[in-house]
């Protein structure tokens, strides 16, 4: 009888002590700055929701996804060179950087730098990562969405 309720007990404790994972939501005032970023991976999806193909290699150069991105407090985007230089950068974020960025609310980030603008609504959004998207219509009429994750 004893080892029955010590069992129980035992079990009790065990139950009680789970914890469970709480999913911490994250908003891009809170991560995007400060903070060197880089860009991981561009997915396509045409139309939206239909599954992502992976176009990182196919769109950037390695010496392009090197590149430290950062928007900086104030309103400062920059977006540099790191260890493996380009001959010829043409990342969207590299010839934005010397530009500015704005939040609008915490839904659509604008990146601007003379006349090139950019709007991005946020996707997941983590201490560590957040995704960039934008959506056009394509050559074919159909919405496509371009999804940039950024990593710290």
């Amino acid at each position: 009888m004893k080892i029955t309720f010590i069992l129980l007990i035992l079990l009790f404790f065990i139950v009680s002590c789970k914890k469970e994972a709480v999913e911490t939501k994250y908003l891009p005032s809170q991560v995007l700055s400060p903070g060197q970023w880089q860009l991981k991976k561009l997915t396509v999806e045409a139309p939206p929701g239909t599954g992502a193909a992976d176009i990182t290699a196919a769109t950037f150069d390695p010496c392009e996804l090197d590149d430290v991105i950062e928007f900086k407090p104030g309103g400062t985007f920059t977006c540099t060179e790191n260890n493996l230089v380009c001959p010829f950068n043409t990342s969207i974020f590299y010839n934005l950087g010397g530009g500015s960025w704005v939040l609008s609310g915490d839904t659509l980030l604008t990146i601007t730098a003379g006349f090139n603008v950019q709007n991005f609504k946020f996707g997941k959004i983590a201490a560590g990562s957040i995704e960039l998207q934008q959506s056009f219509t394509n050559y074919l009429g159909e919405l496509t969405r371009y999804t940039f994750l950024l990593n710290k």
